[in-house]
């Protein structure tokens, strides 16, 4: 976009705002590339939608893996790379774009695949490719929903907008287990070891990949991106004085603000990776990368075929979220899932601990029955609610000018938690068995404790009504005595002019961007708006 365009844009705004009239938006065509967009999300849902397929016998035999160490590391390695590329990788979207950055990682998430289909007996290889893989998705899952957000103009749509890449992650988890499920009965589970049977499902996770790269084709850059760039220019013009005061005043990239800024950015944060930890530590991924192997130990003859309905139950639990984050708030929404599932899985585990096997050894497929119904009773409760609205509540704590690195912090710590847990799973199970689900439940009740008394709702606040929230009363009177000031300023100089402009539909916008980067360590700096 060039600059040229960019003022024509600014006059157009302008002229519908001195009319009284809102701009026209095009919503339809918004909201299907948002759709494009979250189509990423299907490279991360068909990466644990195939994750029996390294339990198959054909990979295991290949691989020499017969240590659950191995096969732990295997499974969890993917998120040590997701965490670093949303650290390393997704700032790239600040320099080049977040449509870039997406194509790029697309790319890296297709040469992942290819060098764990590359014929070798070394478990070496699946550990580099699947690494290399999670460099990708974890790229795409710090700046998607960012690129998401930006794309949307109007503000009611933005946290439906944002469940589309959940709603994505959990087709392409139903597409992973499909895949697995058709591998596992074409080729015999028991003999003859045939590779393809756990080469097939990673070669078409790599479809995906190649249909996001099309999909961008079609999908314009962010607004947000131009703008920044059109700073950028801007800067460069600069003296070396104007530049140095411009990087005293805004402190939007700087580690420092994102830690200890004001109104409590540092807690705020913390609160962010909290509620990050807390959705994995609730158990989703105990079930989806090791389900196959928890419900086989029931007595079921197929648990992938298991493995997919839990996808599908998780896909209608979904749907139903997109519907709910939209009416009801997002504290409400996240603590009801909490609790339902929260009472599932102690459920779960003492079923699975203390009634599944008799006195005499014998297991009883009704108990087992009744432990699959509360598992799709928790999937249902974390669809509903910890899946989609973890990552809206999230990113809406953060103003603009810490969300990028702040998101990318909270990212990392749902990245990190779910390595530990695909991590030590294989071994915590062959030691207490189902028990484990009770260390879930606990980590459930923390985060119901820590979301009545901690978490604030967020559902129709502007970001400057999220940053009051966090506000002392002093420094609300002082934001309230400098937006006095500053609307009396702008009504005078509109007299003086000659025009009537109405400041009042562009209030939101203007006040946050104006004023965020001016609240500091409990003091009020009035900017040079002259």
């Amino acid at each position: 976009m060039s600059l040229e365009k960019s003022d024509t844009n600014l006059v157009s705004v302008a002229s519908s705002t001195i009319s009284g009239t809102k701009p026209q938006i095009n919503t339809r065509k918004e909201l299907f590339h948002c759709l494009l967009i979250a189509l990423v999300g299907c490279t991360f849902g068909q990466d644990m939608g195939i994750s029996p397929t390294y339990q198959f016998p054909s990979f295991k035999h290949n691989f020499k893996v017969h240590n659950t160490w191995i096969n732990g590391i295997i499974v969890s390695i993917f998120n040590i790379g997701c965490a670093t590329g949303g650290i390393v990788l997704s700032k790239l979207s600040d320099y080049y774009g977040r449509k870039f950055t997406i194509c790029v990682a697309c790319c890296i998430f297709l040469i992942g695949c290819m060098i764990q289909l590359i014929p070798s007996t070394h478990y070496g290889q699946i550990i580099a490719g699947r690494f290399i893989t999670g460099l990708s998705v974890g790229t795409t899952a710090v700046v998607a929903p960012s690129f998401i957000t930006e794309t949307v103009s109007d503000p009611k749509m933005r946290g439906s907008a944002v469940v589309f890449y959940q709603f994505c992650v959990v087709i392409g988890i139903i597409y992973g287990n499909i895949v697995t499920l058709i591998t596992s009965r074409k080729y015999d589970l028991d003999f003859n070891f045939n590779n393809n049977q756990w080469r097939i499902p990673i070669g078409f996770g790599m479809i995906w990949g190649l249909i996001v790269l099309i999909g961008m084709i079609f999908v314009p850059e962010s607004k947000t991106y131009y703008k920044q760039k059109e700073q950028k220019i801007q800067n460069k013009k600069m003296s070396e004085e104007e530049k140095v005061k411009q990087q005293q005043n805004n402190e939007s990239h700087h580690w420092k603000e994102t830690f200890i800024g004001e109104p409590r950015l540092g807690f705020r944060l913390l609160l962010g990776c909290c509620l990050m930890f807390f959705q994995q530590s609730s158990g989703i991924n105990y079930f989806f990368y090791y389900g196959s192997v928890l419900f086989t130990s029931v007595g079921l003859n197929d648990s992938y075929e298991t493995a997919v309905i839990f996808s599908l139950v998780n896909f209608v639990g979904t749907i139903a979220g997109v519907y709910f984050v939209s009416k009801a708030g997002r504290k409400i929404i996240f603590l009801c899932g909490c609790i339902g599932g929260f009472i599932s899985m102690l459920i779960y585990a003492s079923l699975g601990s203390f009634a599944l096997v008799d006195s005499n050894g014998a297991m009883s497929k009704s108990v087992g029955g009744c432990m699959i119904a509360f598992t799709c009773i928790f999937i249902i409760c974390f669809a509903i609610s910890l899946g989609p609205i973890t990552f809206v509540l999230v990113s809406e704590l953060y103003p603009v000018r810490t969300k990028s690195l702040s998101m990318g912090i909270a990212t990392n710590c749902n990245w990190l938690t779910n390595f530990l847990i695909t991590l030590l799973t294989p071994t915590i199970t062959s030691k207490i068995g189902y028990k484990y689900g009770y260390v879930f439940a606990v980590c459930l009740g923390a985060a119901i404790l820590f979301t009545w008394f901690l978490v604030p709702e967020t559902k129709g606040l502007s970001s400057e009504q999220i940053d009051e929230l966090f506000m002392s009363e002093k420094q609300k009177e002082e934001r309230a005595l400098f937006n006095s000031s500053l609307n009396s300023k702008q009504i005078n100089e509109s007299n003086a002019s000659g025009e009537n402009i109405n400041y009042e539909s562009s209030h939101d916008c203007s006040i946050d961007k104006d004023i965020s980067p001016y609240v500091s360590n409990e003091k009020l700096e009035t900017p040079n708006i002259a």
